[in-house]
């Protein structure tokens, strides 16, 4: 008999990023990290939202009265220069909810992984849901996994797995350079990239709640959280040189780069709504700006 499926909904928590003139729910991101002989499998569900302020051209936050008319016009509107029109400009920042975190059996075969990963991404808590009258929709859930290491037929299993239609999948390779790339349907990813971003989400504080969260009583946490503790950035500032400890080169750090990779992809597809985009923080650092990256 097949292993229940623990999720947890985020809207029931109450410490989930509130401060925003406009929340958005953008759907699932499954998350695998693919062991590979006597590693741990490691599957990851997070949910983005994507959390909203405005502001006039000068700054300025935007009055009560003045807000109330920008959402009526954009429940009336998709039209993506609606802002400019209302002379706002937008700030954005994407965080994410951890609802789900596994340690699949050490051992288990690449076809009962590929069923595991199956059965999360036809979940019903994971679907999308079509735009209704004044509400926006949700994408469907989007799977991206380990790819590293060119583990035979993995990209074939997940084409012939029975997902619905539509759904987009993102093979990504992990290297030790500096650059990412697509190449021949695969995403290739820096090291250095994953573990910086997890340290900036786990740090970072949105209304007083980090941009990477922990939905609670999430079943299995305490893996996760252990992994957490001996995983390590170290810059020195006087060369600027990283070294990243318990990342692939320890034992028992699956959990931690299912998570950081689910994010990777999560912050790339933060992209599509407004185009090409950077994160810079404003303020206090609560929200942050959109500006054309290079």
């Amino acid at each position: 008999m097949a292993e229940p499926l623990h999720l947890v909904e985020t809207h029931e928590e109450p410490d989930w990023p509130a401060d925003a003139d406009i929340r958005e729910d953008f759907g699932h991101i499954v998350s695998l990290d693919v062991g590979q002989q006597q590693d741990y499998s490691a599957l990851a569900v997070l949910q983005r939202w994507i959390s909203s302020r405005y502001t006039t051209e000068d700054g300025t936050p935007v009055a009560v009265e003045q807000r109330e008319l920008w959402r009526a016009a954009q429940r009336a509107s998709e039209d993506a220069r609606l802002d400019s029109r209302l002379g706002l400009t937008r700030h954005r920042v994407t965080s994410y909810g951890l609802v789900h975190i596994e340690r699949l059996p050490l051992g288990t075969p690449f076809p009962r992984v590929v069923e595991r990963v199956r059965r999360l991404m036809v979940h019903p808590t994971l679907q999308g849901r079509p735009p209704r009258p004044g509400q926006r929709g949700r994408p469907d859930p989007v799977l991206v996994y380990d790819a590293t290491g060119g583990i035979g037929g993995m990209r074939d299993m997940f084409a012939q797995a029975g997902f619905p239609p539509g759904r987009r999948v993102w093979p990504v390779t992990i290297h030790g350079g500096n650059a990412v790339s697509f190449s021949q349907g695969f995403h290739r990813c820096p090291k250095r990239d994953l573990a910086r971003l997890l340290a900036i989400l786990l740090e970072t504080p949105i209304n007083r709640s980090r941009r990477l969260a922990f939905a609670r009583r999430l079943p299995g946490l305490e893996t996760l959280v252990g992994e957490l503790k001996s995983f390590r950035v170290k810059i020195n500032l006087a060369t600027g040189h990283e070294s990243f400890e318990a990342w692939r080169e320890r034992d028992h750090d699956d959990e931690v780069l299912a998570v950081a990779l689910g994010c990777w992809v999560g912050e790339r597809l933060a992209r599509d709504p407004v185009g090409p985009y950077t994160m810079v923080p404003i303020g206090a650092g609560i929200f942050a700006s959109a500006s054309k990256a290079p």
